[in-house]
């Protein structure tokens, strides 16, 4: 629109300035010396005008290119993202099937009200994705989520947490396998600093020794 309404506006400031030749070349129509004068005026006016449309034609195919770039890494970002949650996903699904069941519950890390999970609240019936929220106050380290199918011997590390500045986290939770697991209860807690490097996908026969832990949060699929 911008660039349409500049072409616009030097045509008419080319038009005007036409008008203003032809009337003096109509005053002076028998110098050669006017004429020749005017001729490369008008040259150079036509010159510039075509530059200026140029110009801003390319300006404008620069603007759509970069948005077009932006689109496709965005795109390819969250193709990526989607492939990735699809490889965990179908991972713990192959798993679930042949965990052994858990005869003596596992031991918990020590609990700490400095990590704590704000949501979802214990007890709530949840799909097979949620995102948790949670807060970390007063210390700092590394927050990764572990989700445990309750009467299973499997401890399925989460995709790693997204800490704010201000101790806020979020992080992408998978519970149990879609259309399947339907009143499955699952336990979630949040651990700060485990003392193994947890990777993503990770599927351990314990809690995880770690400096400090959440509050365990029960829920139960719907």
């Amino acid at each position: 629109m911008i660039t349409v309404l500049m072409i616009a506006e030097r045509l008419c400031v080319l038009a005007l300035t036409l008008l203003g030749i032809a009337i003096i070349a109509e005053r002076f129509k028998r110098s050669l010396i006017i004429k020749l004068i005017i001729g490369v005026a008008i040259a150079y006016i036509m010159l510039t005008s075509s530059n200026i449309i140029i110009n801003s034609n390319a300006r404008e195919a620069d603007k759509i290119a970069a948005q077009q770039e932006r689109e496709a890494d965005q795109a390819r970002f969250s193709a990526e993202s989607e492939e990735r949650e699809a490889r965990y996903y179908f991972k713990v699904a192959e798993l679930i099937d042949c965990a052994p069941k858990e005869l003596v519950r596992a031991t918990l890390p020590p609990v700490s009200g400095q990590v704590e999970i704000l949501s979802p609240i214990d007890g709530g019936r949840v799909s097979d994705r949620i995102i948790v929220k949670g807060r970390l106050s007063g210390i700092g380290g590394k927050v990764w989520l572990v989700v445990h199918p309750v009467g299973i011997a499997s401890y399925w590390v989460q995709p790693q947490i997204n800490l704010k500045s201000d101790g806020r986290w979020s992080a992408r939770a998978y519970i149990g396998r879609a259309g399947m697991d339907i009143d499955q209860a699952f336990e979630i807690i949040a651990v700060v600093d485990p003392v193994e490097n947890l990777i993503e996908g990770d599927v351990l026969d314990s809690w995880p020794e770690a400096r400090w832990s959440s509050q365990v949060i029960e829920v139960v699929r719907k």
